[in-house]
């Protein structure tokens, strides 16, 4: 026996079933708002049958085909905490979702078929009694809460800025979506502008090694994880133009090959991560690296400060999206993203410095601006006659 709930049911399930403008009212009344992607969940749960989130994501699909499995385990926390949606653990480790009830309930289930039958909390209370009676322990009746992720995802979550699907509304996945197009269009034609023989295979080795560090994570706390942006060391070998265009490259591929953000978040996403990152802070690196002294020390600390703004801006940019789409409230989802992603900054300072000083040791003309290197010291032998 697993799980007990709390809610209105017979005109929560109605709602969801018949999704449309009253499942819309019932994420509106729970301080949610109505996506797509939140309404076809609602609507595939509310048959009033008990899905694990694969179960769901294979349902919601066929109506949503752009959505990934990472956007259904996330419409299903949010709402879980909007108390529309409750998660029990059925068995076997894997947890089951269903409509929230108007009642107290535990579930049995058949251990040869699987059969799932609601308990009313009423049928339980004289069995509670009794071991209290006997024992002198108070029968918790109570179930245990859902883990904080369903089996299907990893354990360790990722803090990213990368958004899903359905976590931006229409305009602002409209806005950015326009500003990050115009930049990335202009910046193709700097590039084409610019690139030569010597830029262009530097280049690819550049987009081929942002795009395999990004999918590597390193820990930071708390279970969670980060990963490289790469927006400033592309900016330091290719310029801010050129680096942005690499950026909405790698973007773009992992939306699309991975499903590491979402297909409508794109043009945020590459805001974020190409325009902000690589356009915005690489040409205020470039500003200060003309105004400071040509020094490899001033290159490699710009180059540390603009790693970790890079970082910082961007995941300020996501906070402030999501606050304003509506799906998380500005006081809370600044905090949390600038809180973790200041100690990522820190990693991709450490990992940008550490590669442009390789570069600046083995290949310094590769990098535009970058301090001379020290003339070799050539001896001169002097041969007298005795």
């Amino acid at each position: 026996m697993t799980h007990q709930h709390h809610h209105s049911a017979p005109a929560l399930h109605r709602a969801a079933a018949e999704g449309g403008t009253r499942g819309a009212e019932l994420l509106r009344r729970a301080g949610c708002r109505p996506t797509p992607q939140r309404l076809e969940v609602l609507q595939a749960l509310g048959g009033g049958e008990h899905l694990t989130a694969d179960e769901l994501y294979e349902r919601v699909r066929g109506a949503v085909p752009t959505i990934n499995p990472s956007t259904v385990y996330r419409t299903l926390e949010v709402l879980e905490d909007a108390g529309l949606v409750r998660c029990a653990d059925l068995g076997a480790g894997r947890m089951h979702f269903e409509l929230a009830r108007g009642h107290r309930h535990h579930h049995v289930v058949c251990r040869v078929c699987g059969a799932v039958e609601h308990l009313h909390d009423d049928v339980l209370a004289p069995v509670a009694a009794g071991v209290t009676a006997a024992t002198g322990y108070v029968l918790d009746t109570g179930a245990a809460a859902r883990p904080a992720r369903t089996p299907a995802e990893p354990e360790r979550r990722r803090s990213e800025m990368h958004i899903p699907d359905g976590f931006l509304d229409n305009d602002v996945a409209l806005a950015t979506g326009v500003i990050a197009a115009a930049a990335v269009g202009y910046g193709v034609r700097r590039a084409g502008r610019t690139l030569d023989e010597r830029t262009v295979p530097l280049l690819g080795v550049t987009a081929a090694f942002v795009f395999a560090a990004q999918m590597l994570n390193f820990p930071v706390a708390g279970g969670t994880s980060g990963h490289f942006l790469g927006a400033a060391l592309a900016a330091v070998l290719l310029g801010p133009w050129t680096a942005t265009v690499v950026l909405s490259v790698v973007v773009t591929a992992q939306a699309f090959m991975f499903a590491d953000g979402g297909i409508t978040a794109l043009g945020a996403n590459i805001l974020n991560m190409g325009v902000i990152g690589a356009l915005a802070v690489g040409g205020l690196m470039l500003a200060a690296r003309r105004i400071l002294p040509r020094r490899r020390s001033v290159l490699l600390g710009v180059t540390a400060v603009g790693a970790w703004s890079a970082v910082m801006l961007g995941a300020l940019a996501t906070a402030l999206q999501l606050a304003a789409s509506g799906t998380v409230p500005l006081g809370t989802v600044v905090p949390a993203m600038l809180g973790v992603h200041a100690l990522i900054g820190i990693g991709e300072a450490a990992i940008t410095v550490t590669a442009v000083a390789a570069v600046l040791a083995a290949r310094p003309d590769l990098i535009a601006g970058a301090p001379p290197a020290a003339p070799a010291v050539r001896h001169t032998a002097i041969v007298q006659e005795a």
